[in-house]
């Protein structure tokens, strides 16, 4: 024990209790590596949901491409015919047009002869197709 623990009181010395509290600069350092975390794991995190939100939209669009393939067999079609909501809707589980995950846009349908499309960028630029 030393001096600077002891406290004179009436003459005598006696012993000063000591707080177990933080400091400051604990806490700072605790908040310090806090931060270092995030910034490690957000891109991750980030990057799963962008990635979730494609596979989505792709899961959405094979369902429209086979809604319109059903509604081209059941009314013969024509490769240039360029079908609406209505005409595919009763083939779609939903009641209203699907909407893409990412943006919340709808689809566009393009003509029977080839695949519907989102037009969303995606992070790299790309929308998002069927391939």
């Amino acid at each position: 024990m030393s001096i600077l623990d002891m406290k004179s009181q009436n003459g005598y010395l006696t012993r000063r209790r000591r707080r177990s509290a933080f400091t400051l600069v604990e806490i700072m350092i605790v908040v310090l590596m806090i931060g270092m975390l995030l910034n490690i794991a957000a891109p991750a995190f980030l990057h799963a949901r962008d990635l979730g939100q494609a596979r989505a939209c792709v899961a959405n669009l094979r369902n429209i491409t086979s809604a319109k393939e059903q509604f081209a067999l059941e009314h013969t079609a024509a490769n240039t015919y360029t079908p609406v909501w209505s005409d595919i809707s009763p083939y779609i589980k939903s009641k209203s047009a699907p909407l893409c995950p990412t943006n919340s846009s709808v689809y566009l349908l393009n003509d029977m002869n080839s695949y519907p499309a989102c037009s969303y960028g995606g992070p790299a630029g790309l929308p998002h197709i069927l391939n």
